[in-house]
């Protein structure tokens, strides 16, 4: 029986879906660049300290659940992901607006949140997350961190996958094996 027991809680602890694990971000660079470092240049400066990760993107910033120490003034580049749309203070009346998933900062269509694609220091804004989880932008010729985000690991066995392994666990696995449920949250 504890065998089967063992063999359901890393059955239904899996994440779903095929492919590889939800990224998050896992801290700061301790290399600063401008904003026409380029994504290579700033995940070059992630990998340093992190090297499995690469430079975050706003939603995977937003979705990280292991939250790692950071300090108060920690702030770094991150990769917007970008929406069209007419929303947003700046969009609104323009003809249409970039528009960052995460934070719902807006741009004009010919604007940019990311120093135009990481290759322009002389102008222009780019996005940045800080330490308290904001969201906010940055001058591109204003060296900052970079946000870096690796594969966030699974806690094999959280059946209620609320980030502990504990009785609640059990419960719902022997309820499992019962019969009494055929949803596993």
């Amino acid at each position: 029986m504890r065998g089967v027991v063992l063999v359901a809680l890393v059955l239904f602890s899996t994440p779903s879906g095929a492919g590889e694990l939800p990224r998050g971000l896992v801290g700061f660079s301790s290399a600063t660049v401008q904003g026409d470092a380029g994504v290579f240049g700033m995940t070059a400066a992630c990998q340093a300290d992190f090297p499995t990760s690469r430079m975050c993107l706003t939603t995977e910033v937003i979705a990280t659940q292991a939250l790692p120490a950071l300090s108060s003034s920690d702030m770094g580049w991150v990769q917007p992901v970008l929406l069209t749309g007419n929303t947003g203070p700046e969009g609104a009346g323009t003809g249409g607006a970039l528009v960052d998933a995460a934070s719902g900062h807006a741009v004009p269509v010919s604007g940019t949140l990311s120093c135009q694609s990481w290759i322009n220091a002389a102008s222009g804004i780019g996005l940045v997350v800080l330490s308290n989880g904001g969201i906010g932008t940055g001058a591109c010729d204003t060296a900052h961190q970079v946000a870096c985000c690796a594969a966030q690991p699974q806690l094999l066995g959280d059946i209620n996958q609320d980030g502990n392994l504990d009785l609640a666990d059990l419960v719902l696995t022997r309820r499992f094996l019962a019969g009494e449920t055929t949803v596993v949250p």
